[in-house]
């Protein structure tokens, strides 16, 4: 008997040992682990998002759309409680029997997988803590759930919960999932869909209905199953849930929520380092509603089996419109690059004219092998025509006079990612290590539309407190990148590739810019753009997928995104004048003469030329050419010869160019026109058979152009002095 009670004294004290350590090594494990209240209140931190003319847009709270509990039908909040935490309703934080569970699979498996986590936990696991499984981590996570249900009621918690948990494809919260995968609102899912989203967070990768549809029913059963025994569901509602098949709607965004994803990205990196305590944040943008109708109606329209973005960035150089399958994504950029980093810096240092005469050729440089699409070469092409038609090795050969690491300083200044080792000549395609986003693309053309100067694009323009403190004020100064001159060409150019080149699928009534481009190789392209603009907005348009998969070859910058570009820019200026777009500060036109151009010079026009000898080009005012061509001012006998051959006279004239002449005869005080040059073809030889013998002649010449203005005559030339020879009777025959 004695034994018995000293051994059963032994366990008692040994027991009480052990849950004294146990004690201790909870308390001194857990003693920096406080609740902190703020992050829980961050969820319930409002920022409101205003457009264009002030009007709210929609808040959210801490970066999640919200939604409040008590305007949902119970089994969409209940499905979570089944299938994550039964006993959610009567713990104080802590499910003894589940942790006690969750103890047991560890140690017989010898390993830390299972948590037992309730609601509470979870709330505090993604609020409080990180998710390393280590015995401090889980002890915290334990005291502070108990904590946590000491000062909330069981409904605040559970607000807090589906307003913050994972759901897959960017979704935090329940209100973007049931957005994301059924295109409605929470307050109106069915049991069904509420029981498909309680089953997604398990593993969204494996579940989400809309990639793994059969994993979904699966779950989703045993969640309907779970939430009938429990209660929250009857059987009638049960066996209509079983019965529903899993559907997703295409997921197409509402038109605020295109705008709000990268809207809510930005404010995000904005406040971060902001200092201050916060509890209401008013986001000013530049949101336009009639604009984004006009985006969507087409965006959705296209039904292209790709990703796609469109970006419309205002006067302002923020975002007025935004829709997009993936976000924001650095992209590798094609031909889009070149008016950026080639072709400007050329005209900005003066290489070149738009005029200027460049050899489109299959050619190499420094070992770089140059090829244009399709193999295709034109010859002497000018450097409008070069970009018009998007010619790689033309582009390539400018930016190798220009020099590369001059023109990269200017792309880099107009947001363009280039890093410092990218210092080869394929950069003129685009074939840059990591891309650059389209809206920051669109903010790169839009120093053509603003005169050279460039303001960086963002979706924000303000954030206000609710003390009225500024947190943040978009930086509208500006850095003159380009001269005025160089982007009035650059428009004059990009204007003559919407007409004549890569971009006329735009198809525009109104006054546009554009430029395309493409990446791609013989397998398949990967990213299509068109960048557009005019005087009012810069559109960006980009096709492609989000794991940089092949598209169909068919899908070019020049295809379907520049129709779509087109389309919408019709809608925008259906009711309203589009602005004409333009205009010479520093730059004029100027009549060049054609047939020395043909030749490879760039020489003015005189006066007298006529206009089908002309070509209208544009130069900057403080780079005219100066050579003018007098080939219609001053027409001239160069050269002449005369000779006789018994009843004939021969003569022979070199003229300058396009010119004519009179030839005329005088003899025994007579003069008569014998001969005008240009009733017969390559008619500079003229023989003369109607003369006299023993007679004396004097031929001369008088040069002449014929211009718009009229007959243009040169000095005359005088010939010498010719006498026919005297024929006697024994050359009658002559």
């Amino acid at each position: 008997m004695k034994k018995r009670l000293k051994i059963t004294f032994a366990v008692f004290i040994t027991v009480l040992f052990l849950f004294f350590l146990s004690f201790l090594a909870f308390f001194v494990l857990t003693a920096d682990a406080k609740l902190d209240e703020e992050k829980l209140e961050n969820q319930e931190r409002l920022t409101l998002y205003y457009d264009k003319n002030n009007e709210l847009l929609f808040k959210t709270s801490s970066g999640v759309n919200t939604v409040n509990i008590e305007e949902l039908p119970p089994y969409v909040y209940n499905s979570f409680v089944a299938v994550e935490d039964e006993r959610f309703y009567s713990h104080n934080g802590v499910d003894a029997k589940s942790l006690f569970r969750a103890l047991m699979a560890n140690i017989r498996t010898f390993s830390f997988k299972e948590g037992g986590s309730t609601i509470s936990q979870q709330l505090i696991k993604n609020t409080q803590l990180n998710s390393d499984k280590t015995i401090k981590r889980k002890l915290s996570e334990l005291k502070l759930a108990l904590e946590l249900e000491k000062k909330y009621k069981k409904s605040d918690i559970l607000e807090k919960y589906i307003n913050s948990i994972y759901f897959g494809n960017g979704c935090y919260g329940i209100a973007d999932a049931s957005e994301y995968y059924f295109g409605k609102k929470p307050e109106n899912l069915s049991v069904s869909e509420s029981a498909i989203l309680a089953s997604i967070i398990k593993s969204p990768l494996n579940y989400a209905p809309n990639k793994n549809p059969e994993n979904c029913k699966k779950r989703r059963d045993i969640v309907l199953k779970k939430m009938l025994e429990q209660k929250y569901i009857d059987e009638f509602e049960y066996k209509t849930a079983l019965e529903s098949e899993i559907q997703t709607k295409p997921y197409v965004k509402s038109t605020q929520n295109f705008f709000l994803r990268q809207a809510e990205k930005e404010t995000e990196n904005i406040i971060k380092n902001y200092p201050y305590e916060y509890k209401t944040l008013k986001v000013y943008t530049n949101f336009d509603k009639k604009i984004q109708e006009d985006v969507d109606l087409y965006f959705t329209l296209d039904n292209i089996d790709s990703d796609k973005t469109v970006c419309i960035l205002d006067k302002e150089n923020l975002v007025a419109a935004y829709a997009s399958t993936i976000g924001e994504r650095e992209r590798r950029l094609g031909s889009t690059i070149k008016p950026v980093l080639v072709y400007a810096p050329a005209i900005e240092t003066d290489t070149v004219y738009p005029c200027s005469i460049v050899k489109d050729e299959k050619t190499e440089i420094e070992g770089y092998k140059l090829k244009n699409y399709n193999d295709l070469y034109y010859g002497n092409v000018s450097v409008r025509f070069s970009l018009a038609k998007s010619l790689n090795s033309c582009a390539v050969k400018l930016l190798n006079s220009t020099g590369i690491e001059k023109s990269k300083e200017y792309a880099v200044k107009c947001g363009i990612n280039l890093k410092d080792n990218e210092n080869n000549l394929s950069i003129a395609l685009g074939n840059t290590e990591h891309g650059t986003t389209l809206v920051d693309l669109s903010g790169a053309y839009s120093v053509f539309r603003d005169k050279g100067e460039y303001v960086k694009p963002s979706f924000i323009k303000e954030i206000i407190d609710e003390n009225a403190n500024v947190v943040y004020k978009k930086n509208n100064s500006k850095n003159r990148i380009f001269s005025v001159g160089t982007c009035e060409l650059m428009n004059d150019m990009l204007n003559y590739t919407v007409k004549y080149g890569t971009a006329k699928a735009l198809n525009s009534k109104i006054p546009l810019c554009a430029k395309t481009g493409t990446v791609g190789n013989e397998h398949g392209n990967t990213d299509a753009y068109t960048v557009s603009f005019n005087r009012d907005y810069v559109m960006g348009v980009w096709y492609g997928n989000a794991d940089s998969s092949y598209m169909d070859n068919r899908i070019t910058g020049g295809s379907y995104p520049a129709r779509l570009a087109g389309s919408i820019w019709n809608k925008i200026y259906n009711e309203k004048t589009a602005p004409e777009f333009l205009d010479n500060e520093e730059c004029v036109y100027l009549d060049l003469d054609r047939e020395e151009y043909e030749n490879g010079k760039i020489i003015l026009a005189d006066e007298n030329t006529p206009e089908r000898y002309k070509l209208k080009e544009i130069f900057k005012k403080s780079k005219i050419p100066k050579e003018r061509s007098n080939n219609f001012t001053v027409p001239k006998v160069l050269k002449a010869e005369i000779s006789v051959d018994y009843s004939r006279v021969k003569i022979q004239l070199c003229l300058t160019k396009l010119a004519n002449a009179y030839i005329y005869k005088s003899y025994n005080e007579k003069k008569e026109l014998v001969f005008d040059t240009k009733n017969v073809p390559y008619g500079f030889s003229f023989i003369d058979t109607k003369i006299k013998p023993n007679t004396e002649y004097e031929y001369y010449v008088i040069p002449y152009l014929i211009s718009d203005k009229g007959i243009v005559t040169g000095e005359t030339y005088y010939l010498q002095k010719i006498k026919s020879p005297e024929i006697n009777s024994d050359d009658w025959w002559l």
